[in-house]
């Protein structure tokens, strides 16, 4: 049913499939309110300095994507946590992968990402494909709940088999501890509101681990 699904629309709600208790959830946003962070979607794209999570409110910068409402942790960090750590080896999630792709998929990245309370002006909050290879998919879990105007993504419905598409634009808002699995080369875009709350999400990729994604994040380093 979930492979059906994603095939169909492009991405499908996993989270009855794979269960993250409350305490879980809680653990992993106290660890990562503890954690040095990057002021940029990725710590690749952010001006390499690490911050407390204390100071990233006091974090100005006129810069096209430093600061610009988007943290981020190394991998490392995000692979210290027990929780974290048990989800990016999930034999459940390998299995998902692999039915989905059609080939032994292995994981090749894994990100967390703080937004902060502040309108986002970024290039992620405009639609855009993530082409990391040939074939690969995603899993998005959430930390915290998300709506239109707190941070929910959009996804282009069926735009992963589609260059051009009219079909609607799906806002994913979802609970703490919801899990969504995707074909990210469909359209979709990060949400420029985040008003009444932040947004904690950790994103784990499976593919063939030897592809530019692995290398340009240099998660060999990790993993």
């Amino acid at each position: 049913r979930i492979v059906k699904e994603v095939r169909k629309k492009g991405y499908c709600d996993i989270t009855n499939y794979i269960e993250i208790k409350k305490e879980e959830i809680n653990e992993v946003k106290n660890y990562f309110k503890s954690q040095q962070l990057y002021n940029g979607h990725d710590p690749l794209q952010s001006d390499l300095k690490k911050f407390d999570y204390s100071e990233i409110y006091n974090n100005n910068s006129n810069h096209e994507i430093f600061n610009n409402g988007y943290f981020s942790y190394d991998a490392e960090t995000s692979l210290n946590n027990t929780v974290l750590k048990n989800l990016f080896y999930n034999k459940k999630l390998k299995q998902i992968s692999d039915l989905y792709c059609g080939f032994n998929t292995e994981p090749y990245n894994i990100c967390t990402m703080l937004n902060i309370k502040k309108e986002i002006k970024h290039p992620v909050t405009e639609y855009h494909r993530d082409i990391d290879d040939f074939v690969s998919a995603g899993f998005f879990i959430f930390w915290t709940k998300t709506d239109k105007n707190n941070g929910a993504t959009t996804y282009k419905v069926g735009s992963h088999i589609k260059e051009n598409v009219e079909n609607f634009d799906d806002y994913l808002e979802v609970e703490p501890g919801s899990i969504i699995f995707g074909d990210w080369i469909g359209l979709h875009k990060g949400n420029h509101k985040m008003i009444d709350r932040e947004r904690l999400i950790t994103m784990i990729r499976y593919g063939n681990k030897i592809n530019h994604s692995y290398f340009q994040t240099k998660s060999y380093y990790f993993f």
